[in-house]
C-alpha cells in the first residue's frame, strides 16, 4: 500500500461518493478522534485510505461470495 510519502508525490484521482457516505466518513473520523482522545482529528480521507489499505481484500472476497448468491447476470451493487 502507498505510504504517506508516496501519496504526497502521486497524482490525485477522484472517486465519486454520495454525500450520505461522505457524511458517514465525517462522523466516523470524528468518533475515532474523540474516542482515542487524539489531539488531532483524522480526516475522512485518512479514514477512507485506512479502510482501503486494511479491508479491501476482505471486501473483494465478500463481494465474490455475495455474487454466488445473486441471480446470474444481475450486477452487484452497494446499497445507497
Amino acid at each position: 500500500m502507498a505510504s504517506s510519502e508516496d501519496e504526497a508525490t502521486t497524482k490525485t484521482v477522484s472517486v465519486y461518493i454520495r454525500a450520505v457516505r461522505v457524511e458517514a466518513l465525517n462522523k466516523a473520523a470524528i468518533r475515532v478522534s474523540y474516542e482515542t482522545q487524539s489531539s488531532r482529528q483524522i480526516s475522512p480521507s485518512e479514514l477512507a485510505r485506512y479502510l482501503i489499505d486494511n479491508f479491501l481484500e476482505m471486501a473483494v472476497g465478500q463481494l465474490i461470495e455475495d455474487s454466488k448468491k445473486t441471480v446470474p447476470g444481475k450486477p452487484l451493487t452497494a446499497p445507497d
